[in-house]
């Protein structure tokens, strides 16, 4: 999977990616209590669509939807604290929403690594922009979809494992699935089409 990512941080254009970060639960809310298989490293946390008790993904995508970093955290883990790491071995724009407003220190670190960081405006503050940022903005579902495709598609959300390991197991495979489809993809195109000359 690092090999994957690694090819895709190496073949991005354009130097515009998106951050986000999506939940992870491990068991229905009134299961909290009671749940045993992430005791010790799972915790609580709360989205736009409420509480929740797992882990976090967050991850970084280019302008095509292709996944260049990925992390996980526990589900307490602020946004804001993993823009750092999501942006290893990049340069450019990165967009994100309200979590992603960083502290001065940290703005200006990256910064000078000409990496610049465009955080959506909290509703309780000024939303000045130019119309290029609004543009950007406007393409942040390119890594909303990508968190849907994964949770409909390729199964991410999981509730019945037995162990962490299985968990974890279970979420790279489909990581995996995900970054290795353009490569079947691809593969498939390139297969002689063996229909020709056969009879109906």
């Amino acid at each position: 999977m690092s090999y994957l990512l690694e090819l895709n941080r190496r073949m991005s254009t354009g130097g515009l990616y998106f951050l986000d970060s999506t939940p992870l639960s491990v068991c229905m809310n009134w299961n909290i209590n009671t749940h045993q298989v992430t005791k010790g490293y799972a915790s609580r946390g709360k989205t736009s669509k409420g509480w929740f008790f797992g882990f976090k993904l967050h991850g970084a995508c280019d302008a095509l939807g292709n996944l260049v970093n990925v992390r996980f955290t526990t589900g307490s883990e602020h946004d804001s604290r993993q823009a750092e790491p999501l942006t290893e071995g990049l340069t450019g724009i990165f967009a994100g929403d309200a979590g992603y407003l960083l502290k001065q220190e940290v703005f200006m670190r990256l910064f000078e690594k000409h990496k610049r960081i465009l955080a959506a405006a909290r509703k309780n503050m000024k939303r000045l922009m130019t119309e290029d940022q609004g543009l950007i903005f406007k393409k942040r579902s390119i890594i909303e979809t990508l968190w849907g495709v994964l949770k409909e598609r390729h199964g991410l959300v999981f509730h019945l494992a037995r162990n962490i390991t299985g968990l974890f197991r279970h979420y790279f495979y489909s990581l995996l699935s995900y970054l290795l489809k353009p490569v079947f993809s691809f593969c498939s195109s390139r297969l002689p089409d063996l229909s020709i000359g056969i009879l109906p």
